[in-house]
């Protein structure tokens, strides 16, 4: 339900759904973070990223390092230094329902709960990846 002062759902859901599929909204994120990135003395895109196997299943945006959790195993470090130089280091767990901090996992789920202050991101409401993606970059752009 959108607000009285919002235009027909149907021309909110077409604006929506172009600006998806030509990118646009994609794009509005990525300039953002650049934008942001290098306003406070960072590189325009990061060089470090972390995957957590219950959520993301790629990181199209990292030129470096990426960070993987224990669910990830196998050929996966080998294939991501062929495919995209990336140094994988995989995070496991050494005691099962011992609350442990490990490296960088906390990012993750400060990410998580940042998403999960919007109201139509706190549950997967999607039907395609696409829309929950879309949602995620303009709840990120604010």
């Amino acid at each position: 339900m959108l607000p009285k002062d919002f235009a027909p759902w149907e021309s909110v859901y077409y604006y929506f759904r172009k600006w998806k599929r030509d990118g646009l909204i994609e794009e509005t994120h990525d300039v953002l973070v650049e934008r942001i990135r290098t306003g406070i003395g960072k590189k325009p895109t990061p060089s470090v990223g972390i995957v957590d196997s219950q959520s993301v299943k790629a990181c199209n945006l990292c030129e470096g390092d990426v960070g993987f959790d224990g669910g990830y195993m196998g050929e996966l470090i080998e294939w991501g230094r062929i495919q995209f130089q990336w140094t994988l280091e995989i995070v496991k767990r050494t005691e099962e329902h011992t609350f442990k901090v490990l490296p960088k996992r906390w990012i993750v789920e400060r990410t998580f709960a940042w998403i999960s202050f919007h109201r139509r991101l706190s549950k997967d409401y999607e039907r395609l990846p696409g829309s929950g993606m879309a949602f995620i970059h303009d709840s990120v752009n604010g």
